[in-house]
């Protein structure tokens, strides 16, 4: 479970990085 958290706050920060560039 801890390593499911961990990706899901990975794709998160990733997602918060692409929307940061895109938009």
């Amino acid at each position: 479970m801890l390593q499911i958290l961990n990706s899901e706050n990975e794709l998160q920060i990733q997602a918060k990085q692409y929307s940061g560039i895109t938009i």
